[in-house]
């Protein structure tokens, strides 16, 4: 069944405009390419199949298995490096050089593993709610509270997130 929806509001219309300003990229061969939003959109309802929703999510034993594990890793690469006599970034390069270690090893533990960067991520989350909340509470303010002008003001932290997990996802590559 497919269903069409209603035209976008004026808050929609305004932050896929300025999403489409930040969205342009340049390719390979030089040509730029960007995002545009329709005005009209179609929504397609499938069944629902009993199997996919059984095994959609993770169950918490599930999620349990995977913070032992990564907890199990860090605690090992931890070991490791401490058994070295540098305790740099230098150190790192040079076991995933020898082939001790893989740099997909330390990809999403790097906060348990380094205290600098358990920190500086702590840190950086702070900011930002600290940053959504301050920005929330002047819009209160002004009464002109809607999602799209509390988004903007995490448009650049966004951006700075996306290009870390583009040059994760190409270290696990």
């Amino acid at each position: 069944m497919t269903k069409m929806i209603s035209p976008v509001t004026s808050c929609q219309t305004t932050c896929s405009t300025s999403i489409s300003k930040d969205s342009r990229r340049r390719d390979a061969s030089g040509s730029t390419k960007q995002v545009s939003f329709s005005e009209y959109s179609r929504l397609h309802v499938y069944g629902e199949d009993p199997l996919y929703r059984r095994c959609k999510f993770y169950s918490s034993s599930e999620y349990e298995a995977f913070r032992t594990r990564a907890a199990s890793d860090a605690y090992k690469l931890r070991q490791l490096l401490a058994a070295c006599p540098l305790q740099n970034a230098e150190t790192i390069r040079l076991l995933i050089a020898h082939g001790a270690v893989k740099r997909e090893d330390f990809l999403g533990i790097e906060h348990l593993i380094s205290r600098s960067v358990f920190e500086r991520v702590t840190k950086e989350r702070r900011s930002h709610s600290a940053l959504l909340l301050k920005r929330q509470e002047e819009l209160q303010e002004k009464n002109e509270l809607d999602a799209c002008s509390l988004a903007e003001v995490l448009v650049p932290r966004s951006a700075k997130s996306a290009a870390r997990a583009r040059v994760r996802a190409a270290m696990a590559a």
